[in-house]
């Protein structure tokens, strides 16, 4: 038993580690990163002003994009993904580019969703447990070679 605790203990850190290392906003994404080498920019419609456009940043990094979610009228933004095939973003965890599937089943415990490609874990929000944050670990011959997080607009950003 206590394993499984400290096994989702180490898979809810690795969900939030961006989160906690880069913040919800461009300016702290560029003070921990530097600048970032290219930037795009999407116009969504706003679920929570009506008639209303959030934007959307795409941050470029080196082995890595990050998208920024922001809702201009109310100056709130989120942290919305993270995708990485480098170890640009400390994991706080034994999650590392490279490591084998056994060492993350060890480290994370059993994942929500897996198969040939991919490790998935959730992590519900606790006022809507329809609605998760999540961590893909993509592998290739059974080694990590990217991570991809998602997270739900809807807890940051309303």
């Amino acid at each position: 038993m206590h394993a499984a605790i400290a096994a989702l203990t180490a898979a809810q850190i690795l969900i939030h580690a961006p989160q906690q290392e880069l913040g919800a906003t461009r300016a702290s994404v560029e003070k921990k990163l530097g600048p970032s080498g290219s930037v795009g920019t999407d116009f969504p419609a706003s679920p929570f002003v009506e008639g209303g456009r959030d934007q959307v940043l795409t941050l470029g990094y080196p082995g890595a994009q990050i998208r920024v979610y922001a809702v201009p009228g109310r100056n709130t933004s989120a942290l919305l993904a993270v995708v990485s095939g480098t170890d640009l973003i400390p994991t706080r965890t034994g999650v590392k580019i490279g490591a084998d599937r056994g060492a993350l089943l060890r480290e994370l415990g059993g994942p929500d969703y897996e198969d040939e490609d991919q490790l998935v874990y959730s992590d519900p929000h606790p006022d809507d447990p329809r609605v998760s944050d999540q961590v893909r670990l993509l592998l290739k011959d059974d080694r990590l070679i990217g991570i991809e997080w998602r997270y739900a607009v809807g807890g940051a950003a309303r």
